[in-house]
């Protein structure tokens, strides 16, 4: 007969097994819906012992961050916040495709964004770039050390069909003793179609206030759609 009571003098020890456990016990509790915190526990086996384990150790090594997705015409797509690019992290990487409005010829470019709104000036990058069109095939070299934003490094001469790839990886943009570096890697067609792709290397030099978020855009035109996913990695700062 099953026992509706606990007995006099509590349940012995290793009495409870896994027919006594029903699975309500997780499907009926409240879902957390988000990423665990580095100090939330998890209960394991080991070597059948149950343990304790908090989530910092078993977590992959990309935590995502934000998921962006443009579905209309926008000017510019901000990517991150102070909350988002915080101390959590050492490193980030952003990985997108976007489409602009206008047919060929639209650029794919980056701006920061600090406490100050969004930085205009003060960008240095260096950049090496192949572009299938071009009678001439070896890999160009371009640079400067006094821009308004980075250029090129999220897509060139795209167009609304094919539109761009990229991915940009930077480190400690919270930190604001020192200067955060990005490195970029986009690939696009235009409309022949020809195929460009570039490698980045950037920072904004114009202060040591803390980057806050990412300001993308093209050089002509509006963003018409995208998907922009943030990842951090790395472990705290």
């Amino acid at each position: 007969m099953a026992k509706t009571t606990i007995p006099a003098g509590g349940i012995a020890d290793d009495a409870i097994s896994e027919e006594h456990i029903d699975a309500t016990v997780i499907t009926g509790s409240t879902a957390l819906a988000a990423t665990p915190d580095d100090t939330d526990e998890i209960l394991i086996s080991d070597g059948g012992t149950i343990k304790r384990i908090d989530y910092s150790y078993v977590k992959g090594g990309l935590v995502l961050l934000q998921d962006t997705t443009v579905s209309s015409a926008a000017a510019n797509v901000t990517i991150g916040n102070a909350t988002v690019l915080s101390s959590s992290y050492t490193n980030y990487i952003l990985v997108g495709r976007m489409y602009p409005v206008a047919s060929d010829g639209p650029h794919g470019m980056l701006r920061v964004d600090t406490s100050g709104g969004t930085q205009t000036a003060d960008y240095k990058y260096t950049r090496i770039w192949q572009y299938s069109g071009s009678s001439d095939d070896d890999p160009r070299v371009d640079e400067d050390n006094s821009e308004g934003e980075i250029d090129n490094i999220l897509g060139q001469s795209v167009n609304s069909t094919h539109g761009c790839n990229f991915t940009l990886e930077f480190g400690e943009p919270n930190n604001a003793s020192t200067y955060m570096s990005i490195l970029g890697r986009c690939w696009a067609h235009d409309s022949t179609p020809d195929v460009a792709h570039h490698y980045t290397a950037a920072s904004w030099n114009g202060g040591t206030d803390a980057i806050v978020g990412l300001h993308i855009y093209f050089s002509s035109g509006n963003v018409a759609t995208g998907r922009f996913k943030l990842y951090g990695y790395g472990g705290s700062a």
